[in-house]
């Protein structure tokens, strides 16, 4: 696993207890190995710049310093930790065998181990998220569901499934996704569990959901599902990759790069239209964090580390999606569109608001240079006369995240009623 911390410190995780840190964007790794362990590190979790947490079966480590230094609690158990998340700095839930649940709220000097009603049954716990400091969902096998509302009393869910289930992620309180085998697909709204038809039988592996409703599901044999509202509708993604996908992270932007078996990563800006990128091995890849468009970190088998790199130089290595000939010769048209409407209840003629990041974004990357034709249309309503009330385009060509860095916006639509 691995985790981004902040805008040039990483902590990457993977095989005998190594833990690799890097301070420069990725262009160097420093291998951690914390002395003591040598067992498989499955889970790390980063709430902040300084503070990371790890698992690695019967070892818990924390680091306060970046990842430079980490410390240790063995448990004094059998017990196997798999998952781990920490909602703040001091504050982490980790899971695994046998319904195994551990708690700190000091920061990982101490580790209390939580009753639930599996606790010492012969189930994994595979997978949880913590929405908050007292509220958490874990998932396992045997349709197995723990959730606690008070970080301390666990009890068991009925989500109304015996499948394996996988991973979870809940963007919002007591709002959860749920993935796992037979294409099993799962909500949690409030108290109520639904369960969601993928049209597949695939195993699905990883999970990643925005704030904004688009939820990612990715699995066996290049399997690659999209819902665009929070895990009720799932639509099938051709994914243009047959390699096993075990991992999924998406920016609230709806930028998502998936990592899979024998070096697989693929790349989308829309979820629709996945891009192979060549990382450089040809072992497993099984853990992905993108924290923003300057980082994505990867991390497989072996404690296989690729390190980091922006978005936009991924972009710059795959193979050009904006046409290789001329206009008339080898165009090549990208699309982004919506019928939703949309209100913005704070104009004030000065600062501009993305409409909608998921739908309404379209990437290029041309390998040399090229001319684009950029065109849009849309229709603009408002409440009352004014100037300054517009609907434009934002035209980036570096990277940058704001019009500040960019090229500056076209208009599309205004209003200009006295």
């Amino acid at each position: 696993m691995v985790g981004s911390i902040r805008r040039n410190i990483c902590i990457a995780v993977g095989a005998y207890g190594v833990a690799a840190r890097t301070t420069n964007g990725g262009n160097a790794w420093a291998t951690e190995r914390p002395a003591g362990t040598l067992n498989p590190i499955h889970g790390i979790s980063c709430p902040n710049a300084s503070t990371c947490y790890a698992t690695a079966f019967d070892t818990l480590m924390s680091s306060h310093d970046g990842g430079a230094h980490w410390s240790q609690n063995t448990l004094p158990t059998t017990d196997a930790l798999f998952d781990i998340s920490c909602p703040d700095a001091t504050t982490c839930f980790a899971v695994g065998w046998p319904g195994a649940i551990y708690y700190t709220g000091d920061g990982g000097v101490t580790w209390i181990s939580q009753t639930s009603p599996i606790t010492g049954a012969d189930r994994t716990l595979d997978s949880i998220s913590c929405w908050s400091v007292t509220g958490c969902i874990a998932v396992g096998g045997r349709g197995t569901v723990l959730e606690t509302q008070d970080g301390t009393t666990w009890h068991l869910e009925t989500p109304g499934t015996s499948q394996f289930l996988l991973s979870v992620d809940c963007p919002g309180t007591a709002s959860c996704v749920v993935v796992g085998g037979n294409g099993t697909a799962l909500t949690l709204q409030g108290s109520v569990w639904r369960t969601h038809k993928t049209n597949t039988t695939a195993f699905l592996a990883g999970l990643s959901c925005t704030p904004i409703g688009a939820c990612y599901a990715v699995g066996k044999s290049g399997t690659v599902l999209q819902s665009l509202d929070s895990g009720v509708t799932w639509s099938s993604v051709n994914s243009g990759d047959s390699n096993d996908l075990d991992a999924v992270s998406c920016l609230p932007a709806g930028v998502c790069v998936t990592v899979g078996t024998f070096g697989t990563v693929l790349v989308s800006f829309d979820g629709v239209d996945w891009i192979p990128f060549a990382a450089p091995t040809l072992t497993g890849l099984f853990a992905v964090a993108v924290s923003d468009l300057s980082h994505v970190e990867v991390a497989g088998s072996g404690a296989n580390i690729l390190g980091t790199s922006s978005v936009a130089n991924i972009i710059g290595s795959l193979t050009p999606d904006c046409g290789s000939g001329s206009a008339t010769s080898n165009p090549a048209a990208r699309i982004a569109s919506t019928t939703s409407q949309y209100s913005l209840t704070s104009s004030d003629g000065a600062h501009w608001q993305e409409m909608d990041a998921t739908k309404l974004r379209v990437y290029c990357s041309p390998s040399s240079s090229h001319a684009v034709l950029l065109t849009g249309n849309s229709d603009l309503f408002t409440a009352s006369a004014g100037f300054n009330q517009d609907i434009g385009i934002f035209v980036n060509d570096n990277g940058a995240a704001s019009p500040a860095r960019s090229r500056p916006m076209r208009r599309l639509c205004s209003r200009r009623i006295q």
